[in-house]
């Protein structure tokens, strides 16, 4: 894993055929793990479009969820 980052989804919006997440970086000084965080990468913004059924409609706004970046090789 290259690097490891924490997100919290903002908003989403479904469609017929997928759930559209839109998740962001939120800082919290007084999390030790969002503070090593963001002296890494302070800001960040990720969407993505979910049609697996068995995912859609259980990811909700104001839940947190790590974001791994392995490199494909």
């Amino acid at each position: 894993m290259l690097a490891r980052g924490k997100m919290k989804v903002q908003e989403i919006r479904s469609t017929t055929f997928a759930d559209e997440v839109l998740l962001r970086c939120e800082y919290d000084e007084n999390d030790p793990e969002e503070t090593r965080f963001s002296a890494a990468t302070p800001t960040g913004e990720l969407k993505v479009s979910i049609s697996n059924p068995n995912i859609r409609g259980k990811i909700q706004p104001g839940q947190t969820y790590y974001v791994d970046l392995t490199l494909v090789e």
